[in-house]
């Protein structure tokens, strides 16, 4: 088996050396020849970069640099180096804002070795999601013992395709340079511009119903610097590496945990959850607009429509309240074809309070005071230099 990692950068080399450097230290496989590719949009630095990069020792394979003479945009540029799968048996997508686990390649040898023979599944992150991006609240899948579960969310924050997989959403894409959102994709991630090949992956993943694996500790991170797709560096996106793993436990799609691309919980093994012998859309992320064809729903979003029962927010993940029965006011569940008033008590206040984890309401006050405070300030200063 004989893969490729693709290292994507533009104008950033500091970026670029970190990402290199975390992947010059991990673990690889033995006896197995990994090339390195760094793929350059043009900026104007490619000679500075370039020469940098000589200077990079790598011996697992063939070190190459792509260079780019006009600025092809994020968009071409990822679907370009995804292309380069074709000399190989997997590719590992990094761009320069990525940093790797010291495990992060033995985990996708197993990962491709386990799942490329399984069409529904398309793709292999290394990233763990631990927030839900349209809205900042917390995500915890539920563990059923698996180093992996399935989950209709694409993400350019360390991921791998195999041959087969790449192909198939590179067909998809050529063919679908327009396309109507499907019922399956989330709001957030239609509403990227064409410039963002990750909505056109995520439309591929949600309209053909297939999944990607996902790992339950994060093989890279974003270091969420300032470029592309941040105007301001942060930390809400980065998340802990797994360190020294080299064995991992990876089921079956059938036995795997399964969540769909609102990061709500799907059908498996180890959730059910029905109504009247009808299966009970997922909303308690409150992120969908359209509800299809589903006559009931579970929601934190007070909606007007008739409430059949209430549950509580207690156990985590949030989606085993329901099936635990844990009583409170904090899920509705809507029977979606009787429009009505929705008289309950908000539950605002219940939900941020299972939201906002380990920090003290007094800490939060501070923060948000700080915040307005700011703001008022620098109004103010504008007002004065007028």
């Amino acid at each position: 088996m004989k893969g490729v990692i693709v290292i994507i950068g533009y104008n950033r080399p500091d970026s670029i050396r970190r990402c290199y450097e975390s992947v010059v230290k991990a673990m690889y496989p033995e006896n197995e020849e990994i090339d390195l590719i760094f793929s350059l949009d043009h900026s104007g630095m490619e000679a500075q970069i370039t020469e940098m990069i000589s200077a990079f020792a790598w011996e697992h394979g063939e070190k190459k640099v792509i260079t780019h003479e006009e600025r092809m945009g994020l968009r071409n540029h990822v679907i370009s180096c995804g292309c380069l799968v074709e000399d190989y048996d997997y590719l590992v997508m990094l761009e320069d804002d990525i940093i790797v686990s010291d495990s992060f390649l033995l985990y996708t040898k197993q990962a491709v070795e386990t799942y490329d023979q399984y069409p529904e599944i398309v793709g292999i992150s290394l990233y763990r999601f631990h927030v839900y991006p349209q809205n900042g609240r917390f995500f915890e899948p539920e563990y059923n013992g698996s180093d992996t579960y399935l989950m209709q969310v694409a993400q350019s924050w360390g991921q791998v395709w195999t041959k087969r997989m790449w192909n198939e959403f590179h067909e998809w894409y050529l063919s679908h340079q327009e396309f109507e959102k499907p019922f399956r994709m989330a709001d957030y991630s239609y509403s990227w511009d064409q410039r963002s090949w990750l909505r056109y992956f995520t439309g591929f993943v949600t309209s053909e119903n297939r999944y990607l694996v996902h790992p339950y500790h994060a093989y890279s991170t974003n270091t969420q610097e300032i470029g592309e797709n941040y105007k301001a560096a942060g930390t809400d996106f980065q998340v802990c590496l797994a360190k020294g793993q080299k064995e991992f436990r990876m089921y079956a799609p059938e036995h795997c945990v399964h969540y769909d691309a609102f990061f709500e919980r799907e059908p498996d093994e180890q959730f059910s959850f029905e109504y009247q012998g009808e299966r009970v859309l997922m909303d308690l992320n409150a992120a969908r607009s359209n509800y299809g064809y589903y006559r009931y729903m579970a929601s934190t979003n007070k909606l007007n429509y008739h409430v059949i029962r209430t549950y509580g927010l207690r156990m985590r993940p949030q989606e085993i309240n329901l099936t635990n029965d844990i009583p409170g006011r904090e899920i509705f569940l809507y029977d979606l074809t009787a429009v009505e008033k929705n008289n309950m008590p908000s539950n605002k206040e219940q939900v941020t309070r299972y939201q906002v984890r380990a920090t003290s309401w007094a800490r939060m006050s501070y923060l948000g005071m700080k915040e307005f405070t700011g703001m008022i300030q620098e109004r103010v200063r504008k007002k004065i230099r007028k």
